[in-house]
C-alpha cells in the first residue's frame, strides 16, 4: 500500500508541475503581450501628438529621430493618405526616395477609426500600431515581440530541479505518513489473526493522528465483542457436542447430496469407526445393508421411515428412524434437504416384547379351549327350556361375556401373530371393499339400529390390492369404534378414494370425540382414555393397536382427526401397487 501511495503521489506531483509550467507560460505570455501592447499604444499616442503639431517635413523628421535615434526597440513609419511611406526610422532616405508602401490591410485599419486594440496587429514577431492623424498623415509604430521560447527553455532547468526536489521531499513525507498508517493497519491485522486463533490482544491506541486513534479504539471495542461472541459460540458448540456425544442414541445427519454432515460418538461406535467421517459419503459407513437401503429410499422420496434392524456383529436390535427437514443451515450450500437418522438400541425392549407376546400367545391358546367350551355349553343350556328365568338370565350373561372373551382372545392371538410374523399374508389379493363394508355393517346391524345411526357410504374405489383378512380387520375395528363412541341418532361415513398414489380408507363419526393430547396414545395396546363417559363403553383397548400393527404389515399410514363433541375421523392410506 505504501509503494502504491508513493507512486500515486509522485504521479500527481509530476502532472501538477507539468500543468503548472504550461499554465504559467501561457499566463506569462498573455500578460507580457498585454503589457507590450499597452506600452506601444501609449508611446504611439505620444508620437502621434508631436507629429500632429509639426508644420513641415523637416520638423516631422526631427520628431521621428527624437524617438528612434537612441532606441532600437521602436520603429516609426510616416505615410501619406495613399499609403506611400514618407519617413521610415529604419531608413535614412526621406520622401519620394522611399519606394515602400503600406499594404491595403494596413490602410484599411488606419481608416477604420476603431478603438486602440483594433489598430494593433502582428506580422513576423513584430507588433504594429497604425493610426491616421488627419487626411494627409498616417503613422505606424512597431516593436519586436520578445522570444518567450528562449525564456521558457532557460527556466526549464530550474523547473526540473524544483520538481525533483519536490518529489524527493514528497516521497520522504509520504513514506513517513504511510508508515504510521500501515503500522496501525498491521496492528489491526495481527489483532484479527489472534482472534481467529482463539486469543485476544488490544491494539495500542496511541497514535499521532487523532482520527486513526479514534478508529483504533472503536476497532478494539468491536474486536472485543467479536471475541466474546466467538467464545460464547464455541462454548455453546462444545456443550451441544458434549450432549450429542453422551446420549444413548446414535445421531447421523446426511444431506440430500449423500454427504455426512454430523455424526456423534454413539453412531461412530456402532459403525466401529474411530475417525471423524464428516464430509464423507454415507456409503462409507460399514453398517447394515437394510439401514443403507432405507436411507437411499428416503433420499429418493423424502418420506419419514422407521425400521428395526439387527446388527449381527453387535448382536443387537436397533430401531432406525429417518426424518426429513428443509436445509436452514446457512453454512451448507448445495443441500436442499437434511436427513436426521437416529439409532436406538431396543434389544431389551424387543426381547421383552417378544416374551410378552409369547406369553400372551400361550395364555390365549390355553384360554381359547375353555372359553370355547364355556361359550358352547352356555349356548346349549340356553337352548333348553328347563331353567327358571333367573337362571336363564345368568346363563345369558355367561354366554355374552364368554363371547366377548373369545373375541378378545382371538384378537390377542392375531396381534401376536402379526408382531412375530407367524402368519404370512398375501398382500396382492383383489379385495372387494364394498362386500367387506356391507358384511361388517350387517354384523353390527343390531347395535346400529339400537342407536339409530345413519350409515353413509361413498366408495369411489371398489377394489384394492391387499389382503382381504387384514382389510376386514381394519374396517371392522374402525366401524366398531365409530359405533361405540357415537351418539344416538348420529351418523357414520365410510369413504374410499385415491390420493397421491395411495388408497384412502376414511371412517368418520359424529361421536363424542377426544382431546388432541390422547391422539398419539390411543394406538397403544390396552390403552383407554380415562374419562367418565368412556368407562361406560365396553372395550379392551386392543382394536386400534391391532389396526396399527396391520398398517405396519401392509405398509400403510393411519392418521386421526378428532374434536370434542364433534366426532373423530380415521384415515388409512394404503400404497397403490403397480
Amino acid at each position: 500500500m505504501r509503494d502504491e501511495i508513493i507512486k500515486r503521489n509522485v504521479l500527481i506531483i509530476t502532472i501538477a508541475l507539468i500543468v503548472f509550467t504550461i499554465t504559467s507560460s501561457l499566463v506569462w505570455n498573455h500578460f507580457s503581450r498585454g503589457t507590450l501592447e499597452n506600452q506601444l499604444i501609449n508611446i504611439s499616442k505620444i508620437v502621434n501628438n508631436q507629429i500632429y503639431d509639426t508644420t513641415n517635413e523637416e520638423e516631422l523628421h526631427e520628431v521621428v529621430n527624437s524617438f528612434t535615434k537612441d532606441s532600437e526597440w521602436l520603429n516609426i513609419v510616416v505615410a501619406n493618405s495613399n499609403g506611400n511611406i514618407i519617413i521610415d526610422s529604419t531608413n535614412d532616405v526621406v520622401g519620394d526616395a522611399i519606394s515602400a508602401n503600406l499594404s491595403k490591410e494596413e490602410l484599411a485599419k488606419a481608416n477604420s477609426n476603431n478603438v486602440d486594440k483594433d489598430n494593433l496587429y502582428t506580422i513576423d514577431n513584430t507588433l504594429y500600431y497604425i493610426s491616421k492623424l488627419n487626411d494627409d498623415i498616417i503613422v505606424r509604430t512597431s516593436m519586436e515581440l520578445e522570444n518567450t521560447s528562449l525564456a521558457i527553455l532557460e527556466s526549464f532547468f530550474f523547473i526540473i530541479i524544483i520538481g525533483i526536489v519536490t518529489i524527493i521531499l514528497s516521497i520522504m513525507f509520504t513514506r513517513r505518513t504511510t508508515d504510521r498508517i500501515t503500522s496501525a493497519l498491521e496492528g489491526i491485522s495481527n489483532n484479527l489473526r489472534l482472534i481467529n486463533q482463539g486469543t485476544y490482544q488490544e491494539i495500542d491506541t496511541n497514535h499521532r493522528y487523532q482520527e486513526v486513534a479514534l478508529s483504533l479504539k472503536e476497532i478494539n471495542e468491536i474486536s472485543n465483542n467479536i471475541f466474546n461472541s466467538i467464545q460464547m459460540i464455541q462454548n455453546d458448540r462444545e456443550k451441544l457436542q458434549m450432549v450429542i456425544d453422551n446420549i444413548d442414541q446414535g445421531l447421523l445427519i446426511i444431506g440430500d447430496n449423500e454427504e455426512i454432515l454430523l455424526i456423534n460418538s454413539y453412531a461412530r461406535a456402532i459403525n466401529n469407526m474411530d475417525v471423524d467421517v464428516t464430509g464423507m459419503n454415507f456409503h462409507s459407513l460399514p453398517y447394515i445393508p437394510s439401514a443403507i437401503h432405507m436411507i437411499e429410499e428416503t433420499i429418493h422420496d423424502f418420506k419419514t421411515r422407521g425400521l428395526d434392524v439387527f446388527d449381527e456383529k453387535l448382536n443387537k436390535i436397533f430401531f432406525v428412524t429417518i426424518n426429513c427437514f428443509d436445509n436452514t443451515w446457512q453454512d451448507i450450500v448445495g443441500v436442499n434437504k437434511l436427513l436426521l437418522i437416529k439409532f436406538s438400541d431396543v434389544t431389551i425392549e424387543r426381547l421383552e416384547d417378544k416374551s410378552r407376546s409369547e406369553f400372551i400367545s400361550n395364555a390365549s391358546h390355553e384360554l381359547k379351549t375353555p372359553i370355547t367350551s364355556i361359550s358352547g355349553f352356555s349356548e346349549l343350556l340356553l337352548s333348553m327350556d328347563i331353567f327358571t328365568p333367573d337362571i336363564m338370565s345368568y346363563l345369558n350373561i355367561i354366554h355374552t361375556e364368554s363371547l366377548k372373551m373369545k373375541k378378545t382372545i382371538e384378537q390377542l392371538l392375531l396381534l401376536s401373530n402379526l408382531e412375530n410374523r407367524l402368519d404370512r399374508f398375501d398382500l396382492n389379493e383383489d379385495v372387494n371393499v364394498i362386500h367387506v363394508v356391507d358384511d361388517i355393517i350387517d354384523t353390527f346391524r343390531p347395535m346400529i339400529e339400537k342407536m339409530n345411526l345413519e350409515i353413509i357410504k361413498d366408495l369411489e374405489v371398489k377394489e384394492i390390492k391387499c389382503n382381504e383378512v387384514l382389510i376386514q380387520q381394519i374396517i371392522q375395528n374402525l366401524i366398531e369404534n365409530a359405533i361405540k363412541y357415537n351418539k344416538d341418532n348420529g351418523s357414520i361415513t365410510i369413504r374410499t378414494k385415491i390420493n397421491n398414489n395411495n388408497y384412502q380408507l376414511i371412517v368418520e363419526d359424529t361421536g363424542i370425540g377426544m382431546e388432541k393430547k390422547y391422539l398419539d396414545q390411543i394406538f397403544e395396546r390396552f390403552y383407554r382414555i380415562d374419562e367418565s363417559h368412556n368407562s361406560k363403553i365396553p372395550g379392551t383397548g386392543i382394536g386400534l393397536n391391532l389396526v396399527k400393527q396391520i398398517c405396519k404389515i401392509i405398509g400403510a399410514n393411519i392418521n386421526i382427526e378428532s374434536t370434542i363433541d364433534v366426532g373423530s375421523t380415521f384415515i388409512v392410506e394404503i400404497p397403490i401397487k403397480e
